[in-house]
């Protein structure tokens, strides 16, 4: 299920859902050009889950994906999910106080 999330074509495109396939292959062209120029900033791109590591076959196989038209529908539907643009970790919990008792123990 995080693969759906990680690996939409439209979230590794960092295209528009309204895109036409003429400016996904101008979109998946500069990508390609920028990643063999080897650009940091368009090595990752954000996802619902967080950022991903982008690379040249994701781009061509996002491109592929998109050009059938059953499963664009599909990934239309998901790409409309908030991105993030890194991963936020969970908040540690607060300390138990009292819990030593609640078990039957004593302090020390």
């Amino acid at each position: 299920m995080a693969q759906r999330f990680t690996l939409d074509p439209f979230h590794v495109l960092t295209a528009p859902t309204t895109a036409s396939g003429r400016e996904l292959s101008h979109c998946a062209a500069q990508l390609l050009d920028a990643l063999a120029r080897g650009e940091p900033d368009i090595a990752r791109y954000p996802t619902p889950l967080g950022e991903r590591v982008r690379d040249e076959r994701l781009v061509q196989a996002a491109v592929t994906e998109l050009c059938d038209r059953e499963a664009r529908i599909v990934h239309e539907v998901w790409a409309r999910l908030p991105v993030r643009s890194h991963r936020e970790p969970a908040p540690a919990p607060a300390p138990w106080r009292g819990g030593d008792r609640a078990f039957g123990w004593r302090s020390r």
